[in-house]
């Protein structure tokens, strides 16, 4: 068994780096979110009542260790992998 944790190529253009919209991390007050946007450059937007970080989503293009995936597999492992991707 082999966990392996994937990168995913993505585009530099690509038009979620412009809008970012995937909620991530903990919920803040409005007050409190704002605040730690300004601090460390974040993004942030109302999610329900609270107040959340927002990053892009960006479309995959491709993954890095698709190779390896494959040799792994045609080996008998059992290969448990996870990585970034767009949610639609």
């Amino acid at each position: 068994m082999v966990s392996l944790v994937c990168q995913t190529v993505v585009a530099a253009d690509d038009p979620a780096f412009g809008a970012p919209t995937k909620f991530v991390g903990p919920v803040f007050t409005e007050e409190e979110g704002r605040r730690l946007a300004g601090l460390r450059g974040w993004q942030v937007r109302p999610d329900g009542s609270s107040w959340r970080r927002v990053v892009a989503s960006p479309e995959p293009q491709a993954m890095v260790e698709l190779a390896t995936i494959r040799m792994l597999m045609t080996n008998g492992a059992v290969v448990i992998c996870a990585g970034g991707g767009a949610s639609r």
